[in-house]
């Protein structure tokens, strides 16, 4: 595990859950790392100053979790990869550069190493029930999705939903238009950073659209989706934990949710199936199409909220935003 912040923590709690050894935790913050040690029950020497100790040290791994800032996503997940892990799994965003994100998915692919990102969401038995049900025409064809986020950043909180409306859909991105607002406060992980807050439409290859609304005048966080169907829909609750299926010949049924949303929880059901997915194979997310997604919002609202179509151009894939 390369960070000690919430995340790391979640993420190494998860896999404790699952009985899987922590080999190592690397975190530059000495303080962090101690407390992160105690609160893991970590002994000394799996405790590690760099990334570069660590992996020197342990050598190859089964898997390695990249759980700090983007900015260092992939170069982590590089030294990784140069060590010999099997498995690469990034927290999300994948980094904040485009093309070296191509270039890192290009060398996990040559080198037969698995590589994911941290959207959860796709890999929940709710959500996967949920495509499921869509796939399967219970409301006909989807054509619409809008998610009413709440109070939410750009790369922090609404590409997890970019990446769920790609995996309900089964499509990619085509173009999105999106008005984002000025930064009034610092971010909270550092004044460096800028994820604002807004709102974004895309359409999809497929012809579908998705809204995704996580304006700051939403002042609770309070995620709700609902999925628009050529003959019925589908609605989500998160906070509440259960969605509804209104097919079409007007049934309705109410199921509650199986998985926790708890991060650590979450993480857990990511880390099974990475370490289930067969050398070599890049898993159902990585990460790619979020990003394009968070960029081209960027540029639009660069662009005066001007169409922004994909895929995005070398130029246009490093914007020099540095996000979280």
């Amino acid at each position: 595990m390369v960070g000690a912040g919430a995340q790391g923590i979640a993420q190494s709690q998860g896999l404790k859950s699952l009985e899987i050894e922590i080999a190592g935790l690397a975190e530059i913050d000495s303080g962090r790392l101690k407390k992160a040690g105690d609160l893991l029950q970590l002994t000394a020497d799996k405790l590690f100053s760099s990334t570069e100790q660590m992996l020197a040290h342990l050598g190859p791994l089964d898997l390695l979790c990249v759980a700090t800032t983007a900015p260092s996503h992939v170069r982590l997940g590089r030294l990784g990869l140069k060590a010999g892990a099997k498995r690469v799994l990034l927290e999300k965003p994948v980094d904040i550069s485009l093309n070296d994100a191509r270039t890192f998915h290009r060398e996990c692919l040559a080198a037969g190493v698995t590589l994911a990102v941290n959207y959860s969401r796709r890999w929940m038995l709710d959500y996967q029930a949920i495509a499921r049900c869509i796939q399967g025409g219970f409301i006909g064809e989807a054509r619409s999705i809008s998610v009413m986020l709440g109070k939410g950043n750009l790369a922090m909180h609404a590409s997890h939903y970019f990446d769920l409306c790609c995996f309900l859909f089964r499509s990619s991105p085509m173009s999105v238009v999106s008005r984002l607002e000025p930064i009034e406060e610092p971010n909270v992980r550092g004044a460096e950073y800028s994820d604002p807050s807004g709102h974004c439409l895309f359409s999809f290859q497929s012809g579908a659209r998705a809204f995704l609304d996580f304006s700051s005048d939403l002042t609770a966080k309070d995620p709700f989706i609902v999925i628009k169907g050529t003959a019925g829909r589908i609605t989500i609750d998160e906070p509440r934990e259960f969605w509804t299926l209104q097919s079409q010949s007007n049934r309705t049924w109410t199921i509650p949710f199986v998985d926790s949303l708890k991060s650590s929880r979450l993480f857990s059901r990511v880390a099974a199936q990475i370490l289930s997915c067969p050398e070599g194979e890049i898993c159902d997310s990585d990460g790619l199409r979020a990003l394009e997604m968070v960029l081209g919002a960027h540029l639009s609202q660069k662009r005066g909220t001007e169409l922004v179509t994909f895929p995005l151009s070398d130029v246009e894939a490093d914007l020099g935003v540095v996000f979280p």
